[in-house]
């Protein structure tokens, strides 16, 4: 009867007082402890949680629902002499001591409740907790109102990461560092960040570096992680001779602040892949990470160069090769001041050779270059793939008698903007392109495509249940819970037959039994509800657990949980 009369003002206490400022996703222990008596006890929430520093000691607040808050602050008043109530890890050999204490169990004034003190001790004369590697294990004692606390055992336990684990206690960062370039003048950026870009040889190409993928083992933010006097180092200057990191960023308070604007770049190089070892991170432990890459292909842009022989060629990204009046572009006529050094030309545009010098006469005269126009024909729509986005993919072929036409986008293919067109109307289309001399073909012929009268909802279904269900066990046999049923709910047109699985149960109950009835799979229209309902071991431990049961149809799967709440009952003895 004691213990009824404690958990009944214990539960009467919590409105009674406010909750201290607690930790949260910052902390460093996880997971689940148990207790015979009170149930389960988290170590960590959104808005809580129980951590390790660097030198063992411990803090913050772990939560039980039939106790509250446990706190882990304690640092005077234990039921020990000497008293050193302070909680640790002992960093050499794993072991954990102190205590902590039940923050609802003693009033304001320091009075207990219900002849209780709320004292738990972590380690005693014959038994303790332990940390080996990142697991938690081994038993606490909280007097007769918690009694033992497990933390660990058959598929439930404590797990520590960073300062909380023995023997990984500080692990360097992971730089993963992305690319982006924008071409000058184009307004046009090509994907976004990536491991790999692609850049014109001599174009001016706008360059950003990002870190927002870089990681800290220990926790970024926490006390060894990198925003605490920690640093990301860029090779700003690209230089891969002697690679050296000229821009720093002092504790960044996420990976993301270390992204950095290398502003303008022009890259001369001959066409080829380049890689470029570009950022470190360097943590508040000074453990530093690997060295990560980017990689940029340089290619040859579009436009005239000359080549090895002096001729005027496509590529290169010159506007031209320096054409005098004695050569006016006519096919067939020589370039009698073509890709020279000396005399009055104009220059051509940037990179690759470019436009050449210009001037006075070629060793080895060329053929002047054609500027056929290109053409485009053969335009098609597809309205295959309208809804859910409103979008029609728009086709066309083209030809180019230069064999270097500038068009639309790299593979004659263009898909319209989402959400755009309207449905259930007609458009009409065409097409022109342009090659590198800046010649347009003339406009297609017309096309016209129509789009759907409207976007049906796409064949899916849901799963949902009638109730959560709840067992009694005694502490020998088993127990078999009531029944809930499972709700098979279709839409847009769907009539495909469902399978019922029992996927898993959190906390893991070791010998569980579920059961559908009738067995699945379940047929359209849905109007059979299997029932489901599970057989426990008499043993298992009062609480709630949560049954994750999935409905599958093809590659299409969905979830619904239901909860199973167990109830400890004393056994009924009858005289026969």
């Amino acid at each position: 009867m004691k213990k009824f009369l404690i958990f009944i003002l214990l539960a009467a206490s919590f409105a009674l007082f406010a909750p201290l400022a607690l930790a949260g996703s910052g902390d460093n222990l996880s997971g689940y402890a148990w207790s015979e008596t009170i149930g389960w006890i988290h170590f960590n929430g959104a808005n809580y949680g129980v951590n390790v520093d660097n030198a063992g000691n411990i803090s913050g607040y772990a939560w039980a629902e039939t106790i509250g808050w446990i706190s882990f602050n304690e640092n005077s008043g234990c039921p020990d002499v000497p008293c050193k109530p302070k909680p640790k890890l002992n960093k050499s050999n794993g072991e954990v001591s102190g205590w902590a204490r039940a923050y609802r169990a003693v009033a304001t004034e320091g009075q207990t409740l219900g002849g209780w003190d709320g004292w738990i001790s972590l380690r005693g004369t014959n038994y303790g907790v332990s940390v080996s590697g990142c697991g938690w294990s081994g038993w606490a004692w909280g007097s007769d109102v918690i009694g033992w606390i497990h933390f660990g055992g058959s598929g439930y336990g404590v797990t520590g990461s960073g300062d909380a684990c023995m023997g990984g206690a500080n692990q360097p960062p992971v730089a993963d560092a992305k690319i982006s370039v924008c071409p000058v003048g184009t307004g046009i950026c090509v994907g976004g960040p990536s491991d790999s870009v692609t850049v014109r040889r001599g174009e001016a190409t706008k360059v950003k570096l990002y870190a927002d993928e870089s990681s800290d083992p220990d926790k970024w933010t926490l006390a060894n992680g990198v925003s605490n006097g920690g640093k990301c180092e860029w090779n700003a200057d690209l230089e891969q001779t002697s690679p050296t990191f000229e821009q720093t960023i002092e504790s960044p308070s996420s990976s993301g602040s270390c992204n950095i604007d290398l502003g303008i770049r022009t890259f001369n190089d001959l066409p080829g892949t380049y890689t470029y070892q570009v950022l470190k991170i360097t943590d508040n432990k000074g453990a530093v990470s690997n060295i990560d890459t980017v990689t940029v292909n340089v290619v040859v842009g579009d436009g005239f160069s000359c080549n090895s022989s002096n001729q005027c060629v496509f590529g290169g990204g010159g506007a031209s090769c320096n054409i005098t009046n004695n050569c006016v572009g006519t096919p067939g006529d020589t370039c009698t001041s073509n890709c020279g050094g000396g005399g009055d030309g104009g220059g051509g545009g940037g990179g690759g050779g470019g436009g050449g010098g210009g001037g006075g006469g070629c060793e080895s005269p060329s053929i002047c270059p054609s500027t056929t126009s290109p053409t485009a024909d053969q335009i098609s729509s597809d309205t295959g793939f309208f809804c859910p986005s409103h979008q029609v993919q728009l086709t066309w072929q083209y030809s180019d008698p230069n064999d270097n036409p500038y068009k639309d986008t790299a593979d004659h293919l263009y898909i319209t903007p989402a959400d755009v067109l309207s449905l259930g109307t007609k458009y009409y289309f065409r097409v022109a392109v342009k090659d590198s001399t800046g010649e347009w073909s003339n406009w297609s012929s017309v096309a016209n495509f129509t789009t759907p009268a409207n976007c049906a909802p796409a064949p899916d279904f849901s799963l949902s249940k009638t109730n959560d269900i709840s067992v009694n066990v005694t502490g020998i046999g088993s127990g078999s819970s009531n029944t809930t049923q499972i709700i098979i709910n279709p839409s847009g047109e769907f009539s495909n037959p469902v399978t019922l699985s029992y996927e898993l149960i959190t906390p893991n109950i070791p010998g569980i039994v579920p059961s559908f009835a009738p067995a699945t799979p379940v047929l359209a229209p849905y109007s059979s509800r299997p029932v489901f309902k599970v057989i426990v071991p008499g043993s298992t431990a009062p609480g709630n657990y949560t049954i994750n049961i999935k409905g599958k149809s093809g590659i299409v799967e969905k979830f619904v949980d239901v909860l199973l709440h167990v109830n400890s009952t004393s056994p009924i003895f009858r005289e026969i």
